[in-house]
């Protein structure tokens, strides 16, 4: 069942570039970007499969943006939500973030000059989390932990 599941959702992932909008049609990178928070402000957790699609939607569109619009200030903000997006979806598929990589993503966005100041504080925010995340889970699934933090 197991097994079938995985493929189910493997089809889906397939398809979902195909089904997603057209990015070509955004000429601009205030367009895309506009395109981009939309598509998170949209974001939706009813069901799995729909949040999993949405989120690797979101995460070519950043790809995408990044791609296109290199020297665009907003890619700091479009790379900090490609690694959001890749650091949910790791942790949907059960597996371990790479911390390391992102908090030294998270310095390179805080360390650029043409960085937005919210894009430097959300960096450093997302940092912190995910440092945090691994101790956090820890705590709530071993009851000596647990106890050490209550």
């Amino acid at each position: 069942m197991k097994n079938l599941l995985s493929l189910f959702m493997a089809i889906v992932l397939l398809a979902l570039p195909v089904r997603g909008a057209d990015l070509a049609e955004f000429k601009s990178a205030d367009e895309l970007w506009r395109h981009i928070q939309q598509m998170m402000d949209e974001l939706s957790t009813a069901t799995r499969i729909k949040f999993v699609g949405q989120l690797e939607e979101l995460r070519t569109a950043t790809l995408e943006f990044e791609h296109r619009y290199a020297d665009d200030p907003h890619r700091w903000d479009a790379k900090l939500v490609r690694l959001q997006v890749e650091f949910a979806q790791a942790r949907i598929a059960n597996r371990n973030p790479d911390t390391a990589a992102l908090v030294a993503f998270t310095k390179e966005i805080s360390a650029a000059s043409d960085a937005s100041t919210g894009a430097k504080a959300d960096a450093s925010f997302f940092a912190v989390d995910a440092r945090l995340a691994p101790a956090m889970s820890a705590s709530f699934t071993n009851a000596g932990a647990r106890a050490a933090v209550d």
